[in-house]
């Protein structure tokens, strides 16, 4: 059964659009808007959901799907051992699961076992203990037993869609997450500080989708020195605006700092040219733009997993993506990798660029 909590969160995303927030750094400045002007076609106004209502089955399967091959099977491991979680797993992935035809080299982590009592001694829904779970397996198959950075955590549990959980079970588990944090940071006590850190940020990211006006319209204007102006524009009438003035091999980032707007521009008659706002925006504003789909304005992210995992969000599940190396924009004037994801034909085409660094 769902939770209560999942029901009344359901019920509020099927009567309102999906939240979204921008960081509230975002550069804003009017220097003439009324006469700038827009470089790619008019605004698309509608309002852009960044979190449709997910079930639990697509929750389940959207983590356990997500996770390599070997953390499915430390994962399938541990749940094992579990009987809810067992049956869990059949109801939502796999109703062929089977717990003896675990191999028995991933018979155990003792860290994912802390985690897992951990999780079922704070008296969880079973939804957010699996995919906390799954969270975990996915730190003990990316660590190896070896201490990680903050960084490398995250993108790890980015990785795991664990951010769509804590949105959708917001009130569930912003009560508990402190508690949570707790149950990790104990089972990996030789990074603690690591795993209780990439947590709290994941918490965050919920907390941009959770919180906040939703987007109507993401359009780009000239700006005075001729760079592109980007504007975010809000349904409660709000308006931010994003100042792309800085080439992307020259952005300068910090630790932490994870999501950029980012804008083709023409070079001359044959190449682009990517130019950056070097003010970060947060995990709504980056997928809202994403989901905004338009091919000259794209994130730019600080690691690959963050790119991909962008590339294959979609409203209502995910997406096949393709990537685009050195050799296939050979002719954009600063290339720089990145994802794109494929429309309903298989093509990348007019699809959003999602860039990393």
């Amino acid at each position: 059964m769902m939770q209560k909590t999942f029901q009344r969160f359901t019920s509020l995303l099927l009567s309102l659009t999906m939240l979204l927030s921008l960081a509230s750094m975002a550069f804003a400045a009017d220097t003439g808007a009324d006469t700038s002007a827009d470089l790619f076609g008019t605004d698309i106004e509608e309002v852009v959901s960044v979190n449709s209502p997910v079930s639990e089955e697509e929750i389940a399967k959207d983590l356990f799907q997500s996770l390599s091959e070997e953390a499915q099977q430390i994962f399938l491991a541990q749940i094992a051992t579990d009987p809810g979680l067992t049956e869990y797993h059949r109801e939502n992935v796999d109703p062929s699961f089977d717990p003896q035809a675990i191999p028995a080299i991933y018979a155990y982590s003792s860290e994912l076992d802390i985690v897992r009592s951990g999780l079922a001694n704070l008296g969880l829904s079973s939804t957010v203990t699996y995919a906390f779970t799954g969270a975990a397996s996915a730190i003990v198959g990316g660590a190896g037993g070896a201490a990680i950075t903050t960084s490398e955590v995250y993108a790890l549990l980015f990785g795991t869609s664990i951010v769509t959980t804590i949105a959708a079970y917001w009130d569930e588990v912003e009560n508990a997450f402190s508690d949570i944090v707790g149950v990790f940071t104990n089972a990996f006590s030789y990074m603690r500080s690591a795993v209780s850190n990439a947590l709290w940020d994941t918490r965050d990211d919920a907390a941009s989708v959770y919180y906040g006006s939703p987007v109507t319209s993401v359009s780009i204007q000239t700006f005075t020195s001729s760079t592109p102006l980007v504007r975010v524009r809000h349904a409660n009438g709000s308006e931010d605006r994003y100042n792309c003035n800085t080439k992307a091999e020259k952005l300068y980032w910090r630790d932490g700092e994870k999501f950029f707007i980012a804008v083709l521009v023409p070079y001359d008659s044959t190449d682009m040219m990517l130019w950056v706002c070097p003010i970060p925006v947060d995990y709504a504003t980056a997928l809202a733009i994403r989901y905004q789909n338009n091919e000259r304005i794209g994130i730019l992210t600080t690691k690959e997993v963050l790119a991909r995992e962008l590339a294959q969000r979609a409203p209502g599940g995910t997406v096949d993506i393709v990537w685009h190396g050195t050799c296939t924009h050979k002719g954009d004037h600063n290339f720089i990798p990145h994802y794109h994801p494929l429309d309903s034909n298989g093509y990348s085409d007019r699809q959003i660029h999602l860039w990393y660094i």
